[in-house]
């Protein structure tokens, strides 16, 4: 919450409740990401502003409609944070060397990409390091709930998988999200998963130095222009099935 929101939240909650806003009542404000509670006299003045615009009936017109005001800004705030996020999700799916993960924007392709169901034959799951053994120890409860889920319920209610046409094996897809999902089907012989299939174009590489770290846009390289550039594909897609 940051400053303005919470002088708004200080304000409103003290017009409800009809309560006298005095400099011990005010709270530590969040402001330019630092925590501090100002100084007394900052307060005291602060406590003044708000008592003076609490009453709509004596309520000058210097005073601030914050109400209103924060409507507007926050519907502003939103569609530039909507735009962001559009231009992110449609053009930003990254792929980490030596199978640290890929960040894939699952909602917005969930929306806008159609569902088709694959052999679970000719799907990779690109964590190798769930093998087989971590499937039937440390997931076992978590793998038998999935599939009891689908057998009772039916392969509509998981969600899809989500894959790219593997780049070093024709005829196979690597699975980006989803690896669970798919060590749980073949685990128990379903044949078919739900997928959705990604274009190529869509795909970004995390050049081979990078180290993945939450929130930190990585530096990255189309799969196109990495293929181009011979990267070695065998550090960011595995080619050995969990069966």
């Amino acid at each position: 919450m940051n400053y303005k929101e919470t002088l708004l939240k200080e304000y409103i909650e003290n017009i409800l409740i009809e309560k006298k806003v005095t400099s011990k009542t005010l709270k530590p404000a969040y402001k330019s990401g630092k925590k501090g509670r100002g100084t007394k006299r900052s307060i005291a003045s602060m406590a003044r502003e708000v008592n003076k615009c609490a009453d709509p009936k004596n309520r000058p017109a210097s005073c601030y409609d914050y109400w209103d005001a924060d409507k507007q800004y926050d519907k502003a705030k939103k569609k530039k944070k909507l735009k962001e996020a559009d231009t992110f999700e449609q053009d930003l799916i990254v792929v980490y060397p030596y199978f640290q993960g890929s960040d894939v924007p699952e909602d917005y392709y969930y929306s806008n990409y159609p569902i088709e169901f694959l052999s679970t034959r000719i799907l990779i799951g690109n964590e190798p390091d769930k093998d087989l053994d971590y499937f039937t120890t440390l997931k076992k409860d978590y793998i038998q709930k999935m599939i009891a889920d689908v057998h009772q319920y039916g392969l509509e209610t998981i969600p899809p998988v989500i894959a790219i046409r593997h780049p070093l094996m024709p005829g196979y897809y690597s699975v980006l999200d989803g690896n669970h999902r798919l060590g749980a089907f073949k685990i128990a012989d379903i044949k078919t998963i739900p997928t959705i299939i990604i274009k190529e174009s869509d795909i970004f590489l995390a050049k081979p130095e990078t180290e993945w770290f939450e929130g930190i846009n990585a530096d990255v390289i189309p799969l196109v222009e990495a293929k181009q550039n011979n990267y070695n594909l065998k550090d960011y897609f595995n080619t050995r099935d969990l069966m």
